[in-house]
């Protein structure tokens, strides 16, 4: 296909020729703005998406593997939301096996994605920041099994519930612990107002975030970064 070459011209001619920019290329549903999609990604090159664009693509068709999620990501991502709101009609609550776009987002590692739609939900007065998938996991329950530190601070500093949990009662610091990411243990430890809160959540288990770890500095995160940071606080309020 020759948007996944990257041969605008070429795609050009086989449009005008009659060749649908929405045609299905293979058995998996794949059309040409996915594979646009794709070729930007991998190149930084955004000629050929656009000239898909252009051409009126369906923005909003789904893969056989639910993919129009992730590519609604990667489009906001790649060519930003003002162009969508002046051009497109871009549907960014699709649900697709329990998925939101911004949950594909977010396992993606996309940060600046989620921060779109996290903007774009904003100006429609939506917010999509604490929506749940099929296991009752929020986006930054995603991020942070998946340790996308980026994904994890974007959606904090949008409010996103730290606290909120999932089918097996875990936290997003549950899993930042479980998968040993001190990164995400720490930017969850240093940005909890509530220790005790933390201490007393539990999975179905009875587990506790700091038990789901044998990492040291992991535990260390986990434990002492509150009272560091209150020690910071109180240090620079005698400093004034």
């Amino acid at each position: 296909m020759q948007q996944n070459e990257g041969d605008d011209k070429t795609f050009t001619l086989l449009v005008n020729c009659g060749q649908r920019v929405n045609g299905k290329s293979t058995i998996y549903g794949i059309t040409p703005v996915h594979k646009a999609i794709e070729q930007t990604y991998k190149s930084s090159n955004k000629t050929m998406l656009k000239k898909v664009l252009e051409m009126d693509a369906d923005v909003n068709v789904i893969d056989t593997n639910g993919w129009i999620i992730a590519s609604c990501c990667f489009l906001l991502g790649i060519m930003g939301n003002n162009y969508f709101n002046r051009k497109r009609s871009i549907s960014i609550n699709l649900i697709y096996k329990g998925y939101y776009p911004i949950h594909v987002a977010a396992l993606n590692n996309q940060a600046k994605a989620v921060q779109l739609l996290i903007e774009t939900g904003m100006a429609c007065q939506e917010s999509f920041v604490d929506f749940q998938d099929n296991q009752n996991c929020t986006s930054i329950h995603l991020a942070a099994k998946k340790c996308h530190d980026q994904v994890v601070q974007v959606l904090f500093e949008s409010g996103a519930n730290i606290y909120q949990v999932d089918k097996r009662d875990w936290t997003p610091l549950h899993y930042a612990s479980f998968y040993q990411n001190r990164n995400v243990v720490h930017l969850l430890s240093r940005y909890d107002a509530d220790e005790d809160q933390y201490c007393a959540m539990r999975t179905n288990k009875g587990q506790t975030a700091d038990q789901m770890t044998t990492d040291s500095e992991v535990k260390f995160a986990s434990r002492h970064y509150g009272v560091l940071l209150e020690m910071e606080t109180q240090i620079q309020l005698e400093n004034q």
